[in-house]
């Protein structure tokens, strides 16, 4: 997953939660120059299971706000 190449794209319909969870994969992308895994993005955002992180991420990418293609 990737965040979108327009820092804005998408993002103006995002809930509060999908803003932090964009802007905690896209801080993470910036340092390391690679996405999260679900794991990564499940204990930074205190989620009780991987699964809370792949259906943001689904979510994100649907609105545009992440380029992803699954079981990449």
């Amino acid at each position: 997953m990737l965040p979108a190449m327009d820092e804005n794209a998408g993002t103006c319909y995002l809930t509060e939660r999908q803003k932090e969870v964009h802007n905690y994969i896209r801080r993470y992308f910036r340092q390391f120059r690679e996405s999260p895994t679900r794991q990564q993005i499940q204990e930074a955002m205190g989620f009780r299971s991987p699964n809370a992180a792949q259906y943001y991420v689904e979510v994100l990418a649907k609105k545009g706000a992440l380029m992803w293609e699954p079981g990449k």
